[in-house]
């Protein structure tokens, strides 16, 4: 089987939701970097008692999940990335193409900090819902969670199987 590359509106439109996404979480980062102490929490208030600007730096993933092992998380997150890309690449679906590069750009944002900070992902937004105090987040986190939250809209809701069966294509994927 021979793959082609579909559509280069989407290609373009996916590498540029990556490149804006990098930046805007790299820019966001450097701010907090340059302008707070490591560990300051609740240093400034958005909204009272819900949202504030912290900064910390997490060694893990999501809850700090695997936690000083940057190793496992740098190449985990490098092969999810190469199956995105792939995806954006083979795609004619703007659709999957929007969500999957969401994906990607924040990926990449918080790869480079695993990559390059020495103590790990920088971390700022700090929210409260109802007394919970939510695990700190940034930029590349919140692209990466509503890219992910389309991406599961565009699976319940559009995808369209076009063949049923061992070896089947699907609409999305042609």
């Amino acid at each position: 089987m021979k793959l082609k590359i579909n559509n280069m509106k989407n290609i373009i439109t996916g590498l540029s939701i990556i490149i804006f996404s990098i930046i805007l979480d790299q820019f966001t980062k450097y701010l907090i970097v340059s302008n707070f102490t490591l560990n300051d929490r609740n240093f400034i208030t958005i909204i009272k008692n819900f949202i504030y600007i912290s900064y910390v730096q997490n060694s893990g993933a999501a809850w700090s999940l695997l936690q000083g092992n940057a190793f496992i998380l740098v190449g985990l997150t490098g092969v999810v990335l190469l199956f995105v890309l792939a995806f954006i690449f083979f795609t004619d679906r703007i659709m999957l193409t929007v969500p999957l590069a969401m994906i990607a750009g924040g990926g990449i944002g918080n790869l480079i900090d695993r990559i390059w900070r020495t103590g790990g992902v920088v971390d700022f937004i700090d929210v409260y819902i109802f007394g919970y105090d939510f695990p700190i987040f940034n930029a590349a986190d919140s692209i990466l969670v509503c890219g992910t939250i389309l991406l599961l809209i565009y699976v319940l809701f559009f995808y369209k199987e076009t063949n049923r069966g061992f070896g089947r294509t699907v609409k999305w994927m042609r």
